[in-house]
């Protein structure tokens, strides 16, 4: 389970990448949900780069710490964690994160995240 809790911290980061790329300023903190735990990420954005960390609280309350760098092009968002995770996707009008993150076993998982 803790590749998984990494994957959606590298797809949260990445959405957050999509939003910069379209001149928004995505810096800041985003939230979402994902099989029952809780994943809370802040973001740090300079210029098309994109870095920060994601904290996953598992539904027993056990937190994971995931660190990850990325890339924005145009309003695609591409980051990854060093453990082989990338997370790709984009910001959507209502300002949600939404992408899909492979993990390095090549699972697919699907993540929304919103600014908190």
């Amino acid at each position: 389970m803790p590749k998984y809790f990494a994957a959606v911290i590298v797809v949260l980061a990445s959405m957050c990448l999509s939003a910069a790329g379209a001149g928004v300023n995505i810096a800041g903190n985003w939230e979402s949900r994902f099989m029952g735990s809780l994943i809370q990420a802040r973001i740090d954005q300079n210029g098309n780069d994109v870095s920060g960390v994601a904290y996953v609280y598992n539904p027993l309350g056990q937190k994971d710490t995931y660190h990850f760098t990325g890339k924005i092009d145009g309003a695609k968002v591409v980051a990854s964690h060093h453990d082989g995770h990338l997370f790709s996707g984009n910001l959507t009008p209502a300002g949600h994160l939404v992408g899909v993150l492979k993990t390095k076993g090549g699972h697919e998982l699907p993540v929304e995240a919103s600014r908190r």
